[in-house]
C-alpha cells in the first residue's frame, strides 16, 4: 500500500548490498581501502510514521514507535554547542593550530 506523500517525508538514495554479492568484506590500510562487495543505489521515500503510531506493535512488526525527549537542545547553533562539548572545541582548536 502507497502512502499519500507527507510534508515530513523524504526522497533519498540508499546504497544497499547487491543481491548477487557472494562476500562482503572491507578492508582498510593506510592510503587504500578495499570493499569486496558489490553495492548499488536505491531510490527510496523514509516516511514519517508518526502518526500511524498505534498501527505498529512489537509483537506484529517487531517494533514499536515510542516517544524520547532528548535533553539536548532543540537547535544547536555554534554557540550551543561550544558550551555543550567544551573539550571538542578544546580538541578542534588544536587541530587547526597544528595544519
Amino acid at each position: 500500500m502507497v502512502n499519500a506523500p507527507n510534508e515530513r517525508d523524504v526522497a533519498t538514495k540508499l546504497v544497499y548490498i547487491t543481491p548477487t554479492s557472494k562476500f562482503n568484506r572491507r578492508y582498510v590500510a593506510p592510503g587504500e581501502e578495499i570493499n569486496t562487495g558489490v553495492y548499488e543505489d536505491k531510490n527510496v521515500t523514509i516516511r514519517d510514521a508518526r502518526s500511524k503510531r498505534p498501527e505498529f506493535t512489537l509483537e506484529r512488526n517487531g517494533f514499536v514507535l515510542l516517544d524520547h525527549h532528548s535533553k539536548a537542545p532543540t537547535s544547536w547553533t555554534t554557540l550551543t554547542i561550544d558550551l555543550q562539548f567544551p573539550r571538542s572545541k578544546r580538541i578542534e582548536r588544536n587541530l587547526h593550530l597544528r595544519n
